[in-house]
């Protein structure tokens, strides 16, 4: 009894030790793909401290400003929706690089706007290639990490605020200079990335069943949507990747919940103020 006791108590402790050892041992194609995350995500934050000289030099009011959040935000929402489909008929690697190149090239056309209408527009598109690589990276980040998917999980969210942390620094840095500079100094950084993955990232494969457009809302509209949410939460050990797997799904509903919560606090904050004042009780106007 004793024996099989101390058995039953080293087996947690050595579980916990390799899962820590594991962490920092990972894959070159995880970091690569972790710091191409981190990029996605500044460019979140990246217009906030250039919105005044943005309204300078376009001649933009307020409200045509805020626009810069609503187009990319509610682009990056609407495409989600379809990035399981595209990414399970490509592959994950081709779906990350599409999403690379087209916000390398809509950053860099950000830099270029001449009118404040031109601009919404490019955040619009640069919005469409984030939610391309934002939901599909943490499958493959899950897929290809060593220390099952609580450590993928972990650098993935560690790369999330550290994204979002660092882009208004960046703006800020960079729009000091010129305003235009930001748009740019993205455009660089996610061609950076885009090398890398093709040169770390290996090929992911094609799952076995391709996904349908109305499988992201069917799948948590069944009854047992709570069974399989639990099953995937309590999922911790990593296999091959499979893009249909509870563990897959259960992240990429996770990012686009994220990236909905995130769009509603952008999208209040950046509001017209007269929109605020509207929704302010009469006595408080």
């Amino acid at each position: 009894m004793d024996g099989q006791l101390a058995e039953t108590l080293q087996a947690p402790e050595s579980t916990l030790t390799a899962e820590k050892a594991s962490f920092l041992k990972q894959p070159k194609a995880v970091w690569a793909t972790a710091l191409a995350a981190v990029f996605a995500f500044m460019g979140i934050g990246l217009v906030d401290p250039i919105l005044p000289a943005i309204a300078t030099n376009l001649d933009a009011s307020p409200s045509q400003v805020s626009l810069l959040f609503t187009s990319y935000f509610l682009v990056t929402a609407l495409a989600m929706l379809i990035t399981g489909f595209v990414s399970s008929r490509i592959g994950g690697k081709r779906t990350l690089l599409i999403g690379l190149a087209v916000i390398v090239v809509f950053s860099s056309l950000s830099g270029l706007s001449g009118s404040v209408d031109e601009l919404v527009g490019f955040r619009a598109g640069w919005g469409l290639g984030n939610a391309l690589f934002v939901a599909t990276a943490l499958a493959v980040i899950v897929g290809v990490a060593s220390g099952g998917a609580g450590t993928a999980i972990i650098l993935y969210e560690a790369a999330l605020g550290l994204g979002i942390s660092l882009g208004p620094l960046l703006g800020a840095l960079l729009g000091g200079w010129q305003w235009r500079a930001p748009f740019f100094g993205t455009a660089v950084l996610m061609a950076a990335a885009f090398i890398a993955l093709i040169a770390l990232l290996p090929r992911t494969p094609l799952p076995e069943r391709k996904v349908r457009l109305r499988d992201p809302c069917w799948r948590w509209a069944t009854r047992d949507c709570g069974r399989r949410r639990q099953a995937a939460c309590s999922t911790t050990t990593a296999s091959s990747p499979s893009w249909l797997s509870p563990r897959s799904s259960w992240a990429w509903t996770r990012t686009a919940s994220a990236a909905s919560s995130l769009a509603g606090v952008w999208l209040w904050r950046y509001f017209p103020s007269s929109l605020h004042r509207s929704c302010r009780p009469a006595s408080a106007r």
